[in-house]
């Protein structure tokens, strides 16, 4: 820890505004005696709790240097691109036999919340990996999986693979027997942000001081929520409603340009409110979803995590040809079949029907905050309890840097005091 200097040359890649509600003791007692934009980056994180938001594409101004991992920087877009999500997911598995084959040491860890991103994965496996490999393959699970998903263990995983109860083993230990970790973490990314879907959820909520008249109006533009007959400009004043800040009154509006910034100022044409969404959590919250695991949930004493994050823990959907996809794939039913929460993540939903013909999932299946219900199986043996909280970010060397890391805290303080609300 000692070793660990913290500097703009460091270049932080993981932290900030995920760890500010973290370090409240010393940072957020002295909130009032910070600037009014100081407060606004704060209060982004009071609001979205632990969440970083880092831009792999356009203008998003964040208080402190900031750059992307190199494993997990966008391709150029290409809309152009035609292979399907079946054609991406089958070649995603079949990308792992070779490995598989090489030693008889290698083996994989595929965690399965139940979820549908996690489900799409162990459904490529059973769909591509040859029945000779497949005790090469592991699923972990919790009790919480099987609530999930119980048909689906019943018919594909409980006579097919070896199961590992999450609660009874680290993720470094697994490394150390010879696992690839596969997460789908990412999952949400190349289909859209559960922040669009609740926002789909409280649209009646928003509009309940309308006159009927708006009321219909606005109804009528629902219907087309990811359709590009419809720019995401026009649910303008119901996106700053739904960014609102208790706190701050101006804070909704202020971050909508924020994000209107970072869209502008892309490669990728954003156009519906559906790509709007979508395009925060695939852009400036990808780096959060892909390593929060190795960040937060793995053990204390690892501090280098650069063979983690380049070797060991695989998530399913960071790879080219799905960012490839996702921005080939707006407005065309794929990501969103309509404006419910049953309709979301379309085809991943028919792709897991090519192996599990369970009805009530394809059309009944909701988003649900999966991960939670993984970490909270964890004891204090896998998830470090009194440690994780100390772990700010990464740095460019892929070591971790704790709170207490000497020159942290002025660092923070310099970059809040001096930074300024300037989108442009």
């Amino acid at each position: 820890m000692s070793n660990v200097v913290v500097n703009d040359d460091t270049v932080f890649y993981y932290g900030g505004l995920k760890s500010y509600g973290n370090i409240n003791s010393t940072i957020m007692d002295k909130f009032d005696t910070l600037s009014y934009d100081a407060k606004f980056e704060l209060n982004i994180s009071t609001k979205y709790k632990r969440n970083t938001y880092i831009s792999r594409d356009g203008v998003y101004k964040n208080v402190f240097k900031d750059r992307v991992f190199p494993e997990m920087e966008l391709p150029p877009y290409d809309a152009n691109f035609s292979e399907t999500f079946e054609q991406v997911t089958d070649e995603r598995a079949r990308d792992f036999i070779p490995w598989l084959r090489e030693s008889d040491y290698n083996k994989l860890a595929m965690f399965w919340s139940g979820g549908i991103d996690s489900t799409v994965a162990l459904a490529s496996i059973i769909r591509n990996i040859p029945r000779e490999l497949r005790p090469k393959v592991y699923v972990t699970l919790s009790g919480h999986s099987l609530i999930e998903n119980n048909y689906f263990y019943d018919k594909c995983i409980k006579d097919q693979f070896t199961c590992i109860d999450t609660r009874a083993v680290k993720v470094e230990e697994l490394i150390s027997y010879g696992f690839r970790v596969i997460t789908s973490d990412t999952g949400d990314g190349i289909f859209g942000t559960e922040l669009g879907t609740q926002f789909y959820y409280e649209y009646g909520n928003l509009l309940r001081n309308a006159s009927s008249t708006v009321k219909q109006q606005w109804a009528d533009l629902f219907e087309k929520v990811a359709s590009d007959e419809v720019h995401y400009t026009k649910f303008q004043d119901l996106i700053i409603d739904y960014f609102q800040h208790p706190k701050d009154p101006n804070f909704g509006k202020i971050y909508y340009e924020k994000l209107v910034k970072n869209v502008e100022t892309c490669s990728v044409p954003i156009y519906s409110l559906h790509d709007f969404f979508w395009w925060i959590i695939f852009n400036v919250k990808h780096t959060h979803c892909a390593i929060r695991l190795l960040q937060f949930y793995t053990d204390v004493t690892v501090q280098d995590k650069r063979k983690m994050i380049q070797e060991d823990v695989v998530n399913w959907y960071q790879s080219d040809k799905y960012s490839l996809w996702s921005m080939a794939n707006n407005n065309n039913g794929q990501k969103i079949k309509g404006i419910t929460g049953r309709t979301y993540k379309w085809c991943a939903r028919e792709y897991i029907k090519t192996v599990c013909q369970d009805e009530w999932y394809f059309d009944h299946k909701l988003k649900l905050a999966s991960l939670n219900n993984v970490i909270s199986n964890w004891d204090s043996k896998n998830w470090n309890k009194p440690f994780y909280r100390d772990r700010f970010g990464i740095n460019s060397d892929y070591q971790v840097i704790y709170q207490d890391t000497p020159g942290l805290m002025e660092y923070l303080f310099d970059n809040l005091q001096s930074f300024k609300i300037d989108w442009t």
